[in-house]
């Protein structure tokens, strides 16, 4: 979902590529923002590049239409409610 963020994409739009309801994008978006400790998406996205995530922000196997190129487990921080990758 960072690399979506980091996309510029809005919670809508990622909400249309990963097939979800807008509000668990919005639920999703906040959980990253509390975890990286930051309160926007800008910061967001700094403070992934800062701690060394910008080999996987923007190049994370997320082809042009947001769909994943197959299973992420264990390839990095995740949900603890949903399991999905960050």
């Amino acid at each position: 979902m960072l690399d979506l963020i980091a996309a510029g994409l809005s919670n809508r739009r990622i909400a249309e590529r990963l097939a979800l309801s807008p509000k668990t994008v919005r639920d999703d978006v906040s959980d990253v923002f509390a975890r990286l400790q930051v309160a926007d998406r800008a910061h967001a996205v700094i403070h992934a590049r800062e701690a060394g995530l910008d080999r996987r922000v923007g190049a994370s196997g997320v082809d042009g239409s947001g769909v994943r190129d197959g299973p992420r487990r264990g390839a990095g921080p995740t949900s603890s409610r949903r399991g999905r990758p960050l």
